[in-house]
Formats: structure tokens, C-alpha cells, sequence
């Protein structure tokens, strides 16, 4: 018996969920170019299956050049500030995926997503997907998350538009180039 691929899996996994339900992506506390480049990828291969998604981040970052990317590129990013009361909007939903999160007891709110998530892709561990869930969980170690996200896109015959996908290929750029660097 030979093993889905991983972007077979995810694509499997995008086509079960709910097409009027949005799928809710979390990045980790702080993003980066590459979480960013990330939650963008998956909201592009999702966006394919009809899928509906809002990205979200829990705090600003320490650094300026990330503070700038998502500014500069004028990402559709959604901050949950504590005043915005996260919870209520976080109990509403009803799929998550997580990018590059890391940790997840680190991300904030994690309690709250953790029966929610369908969908988890990170490149700060080892181990391997899981083949025989309902999720899509693929956590292997690499320089760059987003080096998975554009393999599969590549795989999947995704076309990117020169305009309209700029900040996903710019953010692509900058988070390989530091994650890798």
C-alpha cells in the first residue's frame, strides 16, 4: 500500500471540510515572514477548494522588519486582542489550522483551538505526519515552513498571479531567506 503524499492528504482533508465554514488560521504569537508566507500559502491552496479563511495572530511582534511586512504588504491578517474578547470569537469557529506555531502550548489561546484544529504544519520538529487521522498534521524539520507550502503548491499545479499573489511571494522570499539563512 503506498502513502498519500502530504499535499494528496491535505488536499483530501480541505475537500471533507464544511465548504460554508471558513477555515481559521492561526499563526504563532509573533510572526515572522515565514509563519506569514505560510498562513498565506495555506489560505491560497484552501481558497482552491472553495474554502473561506481569516488568518490570526495573538501580538504584535518585538521586531520592526516583521511589525513592516505585514504593514508594507498590507496583510489580511486579524490581531485577537485580549479586548477583543478571543474567546468568544475563538468558541464560534469551527475548523483551525495552525502554521509554524512551534510549540503549541506556547500559542496563545491554545486551550480554546486545540479540539478545533484540522490542519498543523510545522518544520520546528522531527517527527512525521500523521497518515491515518482526519487531520492533516505534517511536522518535519527543515530551514523554512514555507518550503513545504511551496512544494505543494508546485505539486498541486497552483498558479501564482504576479499581482495578486505579491505579498504571498514576497513574504515567501523573506521568510526563506532568514529561516534558512
Amino acid at each position: 500500500m503506498t502513502s498519500k503524499k502530504p499535499y494528496e492528504k491535505l488536499e483530501e482533508v480541505l475537500k471533507s471540510l464544511d465548504k460554508d465554514k471558513p477555515l481559521n488560521i492561526f499563526m504563532h504569537n509573533q510572526p515572522d515572514p515565514d509563519t506569514m508566507s505560510c498562513a498565506l500559502a495555506l489560505e491560497k491552496i484552501a481558497g482552491q477548494y472553495g474554502k473561506r479563511c481569516t488568518i490570526y495572530y495573538s501580538q504584535e511582534s518585538d521586531f520592526l522588519m516583521n511589525r513592516r511586512t505585514i504593514n508594507i504588504l498590507n496583510l489580511p491578517f486579524t490581531r485577537l486582542d485580549p479586548a477583543s474578547y478571543p474567546e468568544e470569537i475563538i468558541k464560534a469557529m469551527d475548523y483551525v489550522a495552525l502554521v509554524d506555531v512551534g510549540i503549541n502550548e506556547k500559542l496563545k489561546y491554545h486551550e480554546l483551538l486545540e479540539e478545533k484544529v484540522v490542519i498543523d504544519i510545522d518544520h520546528h520538529t522531527s517527527s512525521k505526519s500523521n497518515e491515518e487521522s482526519d487531520k492533516f498534521i505534517y511536522k518535519k524539520s527543515a530551514g523554512a515552513c514555507i518550503s513545504f507550502l511551496i512544494d505543494w503548491m508546485k505539486c498541486m499545479e497552483l498558479k501564482l498571479d504576479s499581482d495578486a499573489d505579491k505579498p504571498l511571494i514576497l513574504s515567501s522570499y523573506l521568510g526563506l531567506k532568514v529561516d534558512t539563512s
